[in-house]
């Protein structure tokens, strides 16, 4: 289980784990949402960017506001601290 792994800081298997989850379901914000914390906590700024755009167009279209916006608040972050 993804949150399993990054929880005990295992974030290369969280990713792997959160991947996986996504080639069944492409759907999933959630996944994309926490493989991008967990790249984060790799410091791989491009790949978490990445995640967290896809999570935040996902969680519009679910209609999932109040993870929409949590996630709109991480990436302008990140985006401010790449640049």
């Amino acid at each position: 289980n993804g949150n399993q792994f990054a929880n005990s800081g295992s974030y290369k298997n969280a990713i792997d784990s959160y991947t996986t989850a996504i080639q069944r379901n492409s759907g999933l914000a959630v996944a994309f949402f926490n493989r991008g914390l967990a790249y984060g906590m790799l410091n791989q700024k491009e790949n978490a960017i990445a995640d967290f755009s896809k999570a935040l167009d996902l969680f519009k279209a679910q209609g999932e506001s109040q993870k929409y916006q949590q996630t709109q608040d991480i990436l302008q972050r990140l985006t401010q601290a790449a640049s």
